[in-house]
């Protein structure tokens, strides 16, 4: 049984977000969430986390509001990880990972002893009148994995769980996408990777990963205006901009009438051609495979305007999440939660993860 107090949280370049909550008749309740910044120097050159920095950054947030360190799930944010789907032979779940490792070795770059592999079974299919296993099967460089497990004894946490960043999201989506007949494509925009993932019918379907996270659009901006990476970062989320050019003007738009206002559009038309391959992609793998809605989430979508232009540019419905129907939310956790939602996402995912395997 899980303790009645249950903390999830993923550590992004950006920001760290946490999620806190218990499960009550087997449904998660959220109480508090917190999203604060990243200290700098949070990660080593190799992408593991730094637990001289992170730990004690990480302890006096909890302290601060009273945050149970007993039972932490996390979900690790990691471009190094790697996920192929595979089909497995039906097998003894004690034999499953070792014919994972033995199906992913082939693509990784190194020994696959210097990775922690784990597999999830997405549905079990018929092959040559054969049962097997369709799976995704992923690999997290063990020196990543280790980080946490270090950065957890400078921070008095006890870490019950790591996850992977895309299966905690695909969790999350499954348990509260308010669409269960339509196919969606969920778009995470983080700092370095944007994440593009199918449901049908609220069922994860494949995952895609891209570089345009919301970085590319800082170093375009910096470029274009000759700014320095964080002037460019502030400029991006206070002034950000996607409208077509032609139709941005101050005579016509009182809205937007500052001359300071930036146009991401060239970002824009970048994540929009990578949406459209995604949706090309399901169009061929299934009969009358439509995408039916794009939603966006993450803190590099957060461009005023994004959804709309995106939505002018692919001729599908796009929104940002926003419909909390399907979540069991506390009174005070409502008034504030909106805004937030698509960054503790995953951290959320982390403890239904966990929720799954007990």
């Amino acid at each position: 049984m899980l303790s009645n107090t249950v903390v999830g949280m993923e550590i992004g370049k950006r920001s760290i977000k946490i999620a806190s909550g218990s499960f009550s008749m087997g449904k998660f309740v959220l109480k508090k969430h917190h999203v604060v910044e990243t200290p700098d120097n949070a990660f080593i050159a190799n992408g593991a986390l730094n637990p001289e920095v992170v730990g004690p950054y990480i302890r006096e947030i909890f302290k601060a509001n009273k945050l149970k360190r007993n039972n932490v799930h996390v979900a690790v944010n990691t471009d190094k990880a790697i996920l192929r789907e595979r089909i497995l032979p039906k097998a003894q779940l004690d034999d499953l990972r070792n014919i994972s490792k033995f199906e992913i070795e082939q693509f990784l770059p190194y020994g696959v002893d210097d990775f922690v592999v784990d597999y999830k079974i997405l549905s079990i299919d018929s092959e040559d009148g054969e049962d097997v296993l369709n799976a995704l099967v992923a690999a997290v460089p063990r020196d990543i994995i280790e980080s946490y497990m270090a950065t957890s004894k400078k921070c008095g946490c006890t870490i019950k769980s790591i996850n992977v960043y895309s299966d905690c999201l695909g969790k999350f989506f499954e348990n509260y996408l308010p669409y269960p007949d339509e196919n969606v494509l969920v778009v995470d925009v983080g700092a370095s990777i944007a994440r593009l993932i199918i449901f049908k019918n609220n069922k994860y379907f494949a995952s895609f990963n891209s570089n345009l996270g919301g970085d590319e659009a800082t170093k375009l901006l910096a470029r274009n205006q000759r700014l320095g990476i964080k002037e460019a970062e502030q400029n991006k989320i206070s002034m950000g901009l996607a409208m077509s050019s032609d139709l941005f003007s101050k005579n016509s738009l009182n809205e937007y009438i500052s001359d300071d206002s930036v146009l991401m559009t060239d970002y824009c038309d970048s994540l929009g051609a990578e949406i459209s391959r995604v949706i090309n992609y399901f169009r061929t793998r299934k009969i009358s495979g439509i995408i039916h809605r794009v939603v966006l989430i993450g803190g590099g979508s957060e461009i005023k305007e994004m959804d709309k232009y995106l939505q002018g540019l692919l001729g599908v419905d796009v929104e940002y999440f926003k419909k909390l129907d399907k979540m069991n939310i506390s009174a005070n956790e409502a008034k504030n939660i909106l805004d937030n939602i698509g960054k503790i996402a995953p951290a959320i995912g982390a403890t239904l993860r966990r929720a799954e395997n007990e």
